[in-house]
């Protein structure tokens, strides 16, 4: 198995809180899609700099993957220049040298920018590589198994590997469906066989298979969800025969639900990540209010038997002993999410064998 855990995040304030508290980042490869900071009246487009301060002081000394969000929701008139491929992309380009130049990464290595309405597609991605194979010896393309034009983008790219060490090609196959789950497994394996008969760029490349199944939305108030995304790397691993790299989402759903005004409240959740599935207890607030009602849920979920004990050092894991000891750590859903992602984060560094 590979020793890398390749951890696809945004930079929302509920995963920077939980990588801020991280006991370890050993083998981790961060896949960073940035996002817009918090809006503020100092600050009314929400600076994307104060994100990268955030993650250089979470991955510091590290090698990260950079790239961007496409979520409107989440993005800035900031983020929104940098995917202009005018001149090959060269707002992205000078970002990135700027990066280079002023944080303190190890590596970084940037994700190849598209912009497929662009009326100069091809001429502004040929500058685009150009400009960053001869200034990065690894970069990235993230690959939607939705997305059938990757093939045009491989010939494309294909004429500059020669420039760079790696590709890493990540193929996202981002939230599946147990009813999808079939058709994630065959189109992550077409794109594998479709790579490996590109000469120039197999030999290259390092291709991450990344998903989630968390769901978005919780029906009952107590259930386990089963991590398919392992099962769906570890079969994809079994039937190409190569040694991939196992990514997912940290426990977040990409839909984001972080504009969603809750008029009537919420049902307070804790979720407990184990190495292969999640299980979870919430109940409604109680008249003494969110932050009790929390402690509560957080006694049903230390007495389950399923509670890993094991990660008591572990800083989502002390949350939840807190929160049932009668502090109150937190008392909305974004700090809950940052314990889940927190926990989880560690579960599978222990499951590949990196802690």
């Amino acid at each position: 198995m590979n020793n890398t855990y390749a951890l696809l995040v945004k930079t929302g304030e509920s995963e920077l809180r939980a990588l801020q508290n991280l006991s370890s980042t050993k083998g981790i490869l961060p896949i960073i899609e940035l996002t817009r900071g918090r809006i503020s009246k100092k600050d009314e487009i929400g600076d994307v700099n104060k994100k990268i301060d955030k993650i250089s002081s979470c991955f510091k000394d590290m090698e990260i993957i950079l790239d961007l969000t496409a979520e409107k929701s989440l993005s800035n008139t900031q983020i929104e220049n940098l995917y202009k491929s005018d001149d090959g992309y060269s707002n992205w380009i000078e970002f990135l040298h700027n990066i280079k130049k002023t944080t303190v990464f190890k590596k970084i290595i940037p994700t190849i920018m598209l912009n497929v309405d662009d009326d100069d597609f091809e001429n502004n991605l040929n500058l685009q590589l150009k400009n960053l194979t001869s200034s990065f010896k690894t970069i990235a393309y993230r690959c939607n198994i939705e997305d059938d034009g990757y093939a045009d983008d491989l010939e494309i790219i294909s004429k500059y590997v020669n420039n760079i060490d790696h590709l890493y090609f990540i193929i996202d196959n981002s939230y599946i469906r147990l009813s999808e789950y079939n058709n994630c497994r065959d189109k992550s394996l077409d794109i594998i066989n479709n790579i490996l008969k590109i000469t120039q760029i197999s030999p290259k490349t390092k291709i991450i298979i990344t998903s989630t199944s968390f769901p978005d939305k919780k029906g009952e108030d107590y259930d386990i969800i089963n991590l398919t995304e392992i099962n769906l790397y570890n079969q994809i691993k079994e039937e190409s025969g190569m040694d991939l790299i196992y990514g997912d989402y940290g426990s977040i759903n990409p839909i984001r639900n972080d504009t969603v005004v809750m008029a009537r409240g919420w049902r307070p959740r804790i979720d407990v990540p184990l190495e292969g599935e999640i299980y979870y207890y919430r109940r409604r607030k109680t008249s003494a209010g969110y932050s009790k009602t929390y402690s509560l849920v957080a006694e049903e979920v230390i007495e389950d038997k399923q509670f890993p004990k094991k990660l008591k050092g572990n800083w989502g894991i002390n949350q939840i002993i807190n929160a049932a000891d009668g502090a109150s750590p937190g008392s909305s859903p974004s700090f809950w999410i940052s314990v889940r992602v927190n926990i989880h984060i560690e579960q599978q560094q222990r499951r590949l064998g990196l802690l």
